[in-house]
């Protein structure tokens, strides 16, 4: 079996590691914040799940190692303290999940494979919703072979994991789709705007939207 570490509890990274966990891989779940773990041991109640408070010594087991955090910063601050990289098993991929910016994989890039492990830079398009229905749009990039290799344990909770190419391809895409889904968001409020001035009830207004041509998942969120 596959042994995954994911580094960060908040909603995406619990989301990912429910199922996982319910698909009986074993999945151990780090996070800076103690009582989050406390709360998801209740919550994911499946035998392969377990969290750990010590990073140094989960990274020692892990195959796989997933980051969820709030940024690239954050990330690197992580991923890049002192002997972290060292303590992890050998063949292990690191697998950086977060919308980290397009420096941050370049950084960890160069110094997760001068420390011998493989990378991929693995931001994602969709939501807690979109990863339970295993409908999780995983942009990946970095080495071919690390992509390859852990492929089969995203697709447990995606529909697709795209290989974009060399590292950090993965983080500028996913900046081209925030910059539609920000368009689109003020699209959305300017439409509602219009029609809520105009006399048309806000609820009536939103169904038309999700029913006319411009519908599109983001909208249905």
């Amino acid at each position: 079996m596959t042994n995954v570490l994911i580094v960060g509890a908040g909603k995406m990274g619990s989301a990912i590691a429910k199922e996982l966990a319910q698909d009986g891989v074993p999945v151990t779940m780090w996070n800076r914040t103690v009582e989050k773990l406390d709360a998801l041991r209740k919550e994911i109640a499946a035998p392969s799940f377990s969290t750990s408070s010590d990073l140094k010594a989960s990274v020692a087991s892990a195959d796989i190692i997933i980051t969820f955090l709030t940024s690239g910063t954050t990330v690197e601050e992580v991923l890049l303290a002192p002997g972290l990289l060292e303590a992890c098993k050998k063949s292990a991929i690191i697998v950086d999940m977060s919308t980290s910016g397009v420096q941050t994989p370049h950084v960890l890039n160069k110094a997760i494979t001068a420390a011998g492990l493989r990378f991929v830079d693995a931001p994602v398009s969709g939501s807690m919703a979109t990863i339970a229905s295993h409908q999780l749009l995983v942009m990946a990039s970095g080495e071919a072979s690390a992509i390859d290799a852990v492929t089969p344990t995203l697709m447990k909770f995606s529909k697709k994991v795209a290989n974009l190419g060399a590292a950090g391809n993965g983080q500028v895409m996913k900046l081209a789709v925030n910059l539609i889904v920000h368009s689109l968001s003020a699209a959305i409020a300017e439409a509602l705007a219009i029609a809520t001035k105009g006399g048309i009830d806000i609820d009536a207004a939103y169904d038309i939207l999700e029913e006319s041509v411009v519908a599109a998942p983001f909208l249905k969120y």
